[in-house]
Parts: C-alpha cells; sequence; structure tokens
C-alpha cells in the first residue's frame, strides 16, 4: 500500500521523488498456485504463519547460508494481499500471451477461439510476481533467477512432505522466462477546500 507524502499541502506541489517498486516476475507453463512458496525460496522472504504458513515454512526451510546469501533482501519485499486478503511474498499474474478455457487447458492467445469453452478465453495465471520497495541490481536480478530456477528441482511432491508446506502442482514446473518492470508513482497536490 502506498504511503501518500504528508508534506503536499497546496496545489502544484509534486513529490520530489517518485515511489518506486520493481516486479521480478517468473512466467512459467503451470498454473501457479506455488507464488508464495517461490517467492519465499527467491528471497527468503514471508509474512507471517498466521498469513501465509506454506510460504513461511518453505522460508523457515532454507539452509543459513541461503538466508545469509539473501541477507539484502529484508525490509524490501512486498507483502502483497492475495484475493482472500492474505499477504504473500509472491502473488499468481497473468501471463503475456497465454488464455485457459475455463476447464484448466491453456492455449496461445492468437489460438482460434471456436474451440473454447462457451467461445471465451480468461487470463492464464501462470506467473508469479514478488514485488521489492526498490530497483534491483543486475547481480540479485541473477540471484533471483537461479533461485528460480533451482525452484523448480526444490517444489516436489516429497519435498513438500517434508517440510509440511506447498500447493504442489502434478506438473513440473518450467520457466518460460523472467520480467523485471519498474513501477513509478509520483504524488502532486491537485486541490485544497475547506469541508
Amino acid at each position: 500500500m502506498p504511503t501518500f507524502p504528508e508534506h503536499l499541502t497546496r496545489p502544484g506541489q509534486q513529490s520530489s521523488q517518485p515511489d518506486i517498486r520493481c516486479h521480478f516476475i517468473i512466467d512459467t507453463t503451470t498454473y501457479a498456485p506455488y507464488a508464495g512458496e517461490m517467492a519465499a525460496y527467491l528471497t527468503g522472504q514471508a509474512p507471517g504463519e498466521d498469513q501465509d504458513a506454506w510460504g513461511h515454512s518453505v522460508a523457515e526451510a532454507l539452509p543459513d547460508q541461503d538466508r545469509a546469501a539473501l541477507a539484502w533482501a529484508e525490509g524490501i519485499v512486498a507483502f502483497e494481499q492475495d484475493e482472500d486478503g492474505f499477504l504473500r511474498t509472491g502473488v499468481m499474474v497473468p501471463t503475456p500471451g497465454v488464455v485457459n478455457n475455463g476447464r484448466g487447458e491453456t492455449f496461445p492467445e492468437d489460438t482460434p477461439t471456436g474451440d473454447f469453452y462457451l467461445n471465451r478465453a480468461w487470463p492464464a495465471y501462470q506467473s508469479v510476481d514478488v514485488i521489492f520497495e526498490r530497483a534491483l541490481t543486475q547481480t540479485e536480478i541473477a540471484q533471483l533467477s537461479e533461485r528460480a530456477r533451482q525452484f523448480t528441482t526444490f517444489y516436489t511432491h516429497a519435498r513438500c512432505d517434508e517440510i509440511g508446506a506447498c500447493a504442489s502442482n502434478e506438473e513440473p514446473i518450467s520457466i518460460i522466462g523472467f520480467r523485471v518492470i519498474l513501477e513509478q508513482r509520483s504524488y502532486a497536490c491537485t486541490a485544497v477546500f475547506p469541508a
């Protein structure tokens, strides 16, 4: 949730620096209910157990050397609310160019719609968005990319059972690619008037 600059009290005033958030997005080939677990594995961060028990379990199960290597992420991971109002380290987002037919089957977006259920298509939520409160360095992006690749082998039924967590997928996770998107918000006071 953005924090608005309290010093903006006159029309025309603007914030001197924009809010910057960085979205590190992992596009995959499978539906992504594992978003919280993947983000916890990538960053070593998760909200409290009462918010994201599975992500919390994954973060707690990381070896000390992984936690030390991820110390840079502490305090800069933005916990986002999911559709049920719970805080998550990562959230599912639609994957560009991919749609689903409402029956769990996904297709390239340009596939003729005649074969889709009721001739309709919906976004395919196969991507994981991990949000940071600042821009990422190239080193951090490389580390997150490598950890995402590792997660695809870490995230198995056996491993999930071992740590007592995970919304494990039936099919293996394959990564299509990564996106880094900078979100910049600036604020300007446009009016001030009495109650």
